[in-house]
Order: C-alpha cells, then structure tokens, then sequence
C-alpha cells in the first residue's frame, strides 16, 4: 500500500459547513502493461465480468432502432436482473434518446412503495413476487411513473438458493408492456445465477422488440389504407 498523507486542511471559505477528516493513499504505479489498451482489448477484459456480450448488444441495438422508429420511449422495472436489462440498453451508444431509466425494485418494500404493486399480492403465498400478477403490477408501475410509452419488468428466481413451492430456481415471470398491447411469459432459465439473469435479459428484450413490430406494423398498415 502506499503511504498515509496527513489530514486536509480546512478551508474556511467552503460551502461544505463541516469538516470530513480524511487519509489519502499514493497511487501505485500501474503496470506498463496497463498504460495503453486499445478499445477491443478493453471489451474483451470487462466483458466477463458486465456481461454485455454481442448477443445482449445485438437484440438491444434492435430495440432501441425501434423504439427510435416509433418515437417512443422505454422503462424497464427490474428485480432478479438487478439492472442488467437498463444496462445492456444504455451500453449503446445513443439511447438516451428513448431508454428514460429503470427501477431496480430489488426488494418487496420498493415493489410496492415505488412501483405500486399490491401488498396484499405480495403477501398471498401462492402468488407472490415471482408470479405474472406482480410482474404485471410492475411493468404498469414504472411506465406510469416514469410517462414512458412502453415498460418491461422480469420478477423471478435467479439463484442458486431461494427457490419456492412450485417455482424452481430459474422461474422468472416477464411482462413487456404498452397502451396498445401487453405480454406476459413466464420461463425457466437453467445454470449459473449469472445464466439465468442473462437469458432472462435476452428474453425480455425480444418481448419487447415483438411488441414494438406490432406497433410499427400497425402504423404501415395505416399510412397504406390512406394512400388507398
């Protein structure tokens, strides 16, 4: 470790009104190896460990593509995920521009004190957190709280422990949302609890991307019945 530095200095001007004493460490020199590292060496190290493979970023790109199409915008409520999902959109490039934010409702209290889900819901044993109601629940929530056009929320199992009575670990329900149309699907994701909330991303995304060709397909069919 480096070397302990003595404490700051207090500036009498600051707006800060306290003093936070801390302790600095000397920043160790980096390997040369480290100095320079081009942009796909880059991928290739953090991949591992975020997760965003070509896959994920494939089926999101097409998304965002759509939703741009559309003029539209998305949320996404997120449980067993943990973020991945709004992760995944916001590693490409441009989506800002239609991916608002998510609610990482991780927690049963946050299901219902920010997204509205029902207590009573949540507290009945054969329905739950993991079940389609809540995932619907959830996928209404963030779209009315964030004015989004169109919302999915995943709500499951990720593992290895917590399984429940009848929903194995890797039972995630899904539910992609909009005005004019509503999904629910319920998978059973196998292997790691990395596995289970990478393919739970994957699926909610196509959800989506369904559910936004429905929308794209009814707008052509409309501008061709005026040209009739």
């Amino acid at each position: 470790m480096g070397k302990a530095l003595k404490q700051c200095s207090y500036d009498q001007n600051s707006q800060l009104g306290t003093l936070v004493p801390y302790v600095a460490l000397e920043t160790p020199a980096l390997p040369d190896s480290y100095r320079q590292v081009d942009e796909s060496s880059y991928q290739a190290m953090v991949e591992p460990f975020v997760g965003i493979s070509q896959d994920l970023t494939d089926v999101a790109s097409q998304v965002l593509v759509k939703l741009n199409q559309a003029g539209l915008t998305m949320s996404t409520a997120e449980s067993c995920t943990g973020g991945m999902i709004s992760t995944v959109l916001t590693a490409v490039p441009g989506s800002s521009s239609c991916f608002l934010g998510s609610c990482v409702s991780y927690a049963t209290p946050i299901k219902k004190r920010i997204l509205g889900v029902s207590s009573t819901l949540l507290d009945t044993q054969s329905l739950g957190a993991v079940s389609s109601f809540c995932a619907l629940q959830m996928a209404l929530g963030v779209r009315k709280k964030f004015l989004s056009d169109v919302s999915v929320s995943v709500t499951g199992i990720a593992g290895p422990g917590g399984e429940e009575p009848h929903k194995p670990v890797g039972t995630v329900w899904i539910c992609a949302s909009s005005a004019w149309h509503t999904t629910l699907r319920c998978i059973h994701a196998k292997g790691t609890r990395f596995a289970v909330r990478a393919y739970t991303t994957k699926v909610a995304l196509s959800m989506m991307s369904d559910v936004l060709d429905e929308y794209l397909g009814a707008q052509d069919a409309h501008a061709c019945s005026k040209l009739q």
